[in-house]
């Protein structure tokens, strides 16, 4: 699939924080994290073990 569109929108810099923070836990990009938690998706921290 590819995307084409293109959705921006504004936050604080405490919530680009906090999205990047979730988004690297995770294993995922900010786009990728973004994009699955909007679908609906519960997205969990990667087990570091």
């Amino acid at each position: 699939m590819t995307r084409t569109a293109t959705v921006k929108f504004r936050a604080t810099e405490q919530e680009v924080a906090k999205i990047e923070e979730l988004a690297k836990a995770a294993g995922y990009s900010k786009s990728e994290y973004v994009r699955l938690v909007a679908m609906g998706f519960q997205i969990q921290p990667q087990d570091t073990k």
